[in-house]
């Protein structure tokens, strides 16, 4: 069974000093790009493509360093299993990949807060029991569950062969939930749109969970984060054993945003 991002899943952020220096750079590409505009149009899996959505930002992951339009974790998780460090994020292929080893994995979450909006991310995940790949919005305030929770991707069985998609709300932590099947070792576009009246998720350019609940709908600043859960966690993850690989990567080969 699939996990619920539970506790302060992005929090707290790493301080700018504790980054890896090599990791920071100014560019690499989170600006609108002709070749982007037209990938956007041209991906028949995209729901970008599929509904005409106008591209505002994206990172391709084609550089040497990490942009600073990223913020690395370092710190514990919220429960304390596992510590999350800038040295479990890594480039290379021009993908992002976050590489869990036992109880030390990695996250990240892009800067830009926004009061709706839609995102996209391209991702697969390596089989691996404990490990659960984890795409979501998380509110600016911090003040969570109150201000919410938007999980659009969430795959923590060993055999990647099942996503859950949530909406967490309200001071006890409620949640509007769904979970398809497939083979998420494979690459997928997944796509959320937040807007006042609705969360829907779409997984190649397919709708595959709405909310239209107004007290569900979170109505604060969120932020896109990506990162690799560890378990054992509330709601289903287990913990790595001995089954498990020595070292399980999440791949991620672009993140773009839109109006």
């Amino acid at each position: 069974m699939a996990i619920a991002c539970g506790l302060p899943a992005c929090a707290p952020f790493a301080p700018i000093g504790t980054w890896i220096k090599d990791r920071r750079c100014a560019g690499n590409a989170v600006t609108t790009t002709d070749s982007v505009q037209r990938d956007v149009k041209q991906n028949t899996s995209s729901a970008a493509a599929r509904y005409g959505w106008k591209l505002i930002a994206h990172d391709e992951f084609e550089g040497p360093c990490l942009s600073t339009a990223w913020k690395v974790y370092d710190s514990p998780d919220a429960y304390g299993i596992a510590i999350r460090r800038p040295q479990a994020v890594s480039l290379a292929d021009g993908q992002l990949k976050i590489t869990s080893r036992r109880n030390v994995t990695g996250g990240l979450a892009w800067r830009g807060d926004r009061l709706y909006g839609r995102w996209e991310v391209r991702a697969r995940s390596e089989r691996g029991r404990g490990y659960s790949q984890v795409l979501l919005l998380w509110p600016k305030s911090q003040n969570w569950p109150q201000d919410g929770e938007i999980d659009f991707s969430e795959v923590a069985e060993s055999d990647r062969k099942e996503d859950a998609f949530s909406v967490h709300y309200g001071a006890g932590n409620d949640q509007v939930r769904t979970m398809i099947s497939g083979d998420f070792t494979q690459w997928h576009d997944y796509a959320v749109e937040w807007e006042p009246d609705h969360v829907t998720v779409y997984v190649d350019g397919e709708p595959v969970f709405t909310t239209v609940n107004a007290a569900a709908i979170p109505r604060t600043p969120m932020h896109l984060c990506i990162q690799q859960d560890v378990g054992p966690l509330p709601g289903g993850l287990p913990p790595p054993d001995a089954s498990t690989p020595a070292a399980v990567t999440m791949h991620v080969a672009w993140v773009r945003a839109y109006a």
